[in-house]
């Protein structure tokens, strides 16, 4: 179903797609073929890069993209 991070006991806001790449992960199609959509989904993406003549890849960083709408639901919870 595309989600890597199980949620058994349905605690998690959220479902979880992990991507490890150099390009950035395509969100629509990502969103598209994931299995389910009662929760909204968060990719984690660790950002790769390649160094020393192509060879070694190390991370540069890892981001979490979720749909504007849960942004700001969790900005609610947040502060209130």
């Amino acid at each position: 179903m595309k989600i890597d991070i199980a949620d058994p006991d349905n605690v998690l806001p959220c479902y979880f797609q992990t991507k490890k790449t150099q390009t950035t992960p395509s969100v629509k199609k990502i969103n598209a073929e994931v299995g389910k959509s009662d929760k909204p989904l968060c990719i984690v993406w660790n950002v790769q890069e390649k160094k020393e003549g192509n060879v070694n890849i190390t991370s540069l960083g890892e981001y979490a993209i979720i749909p504007k709408k849960f942004f700001y639901e969790l900005l609610k919870l947040y502060y209130t």
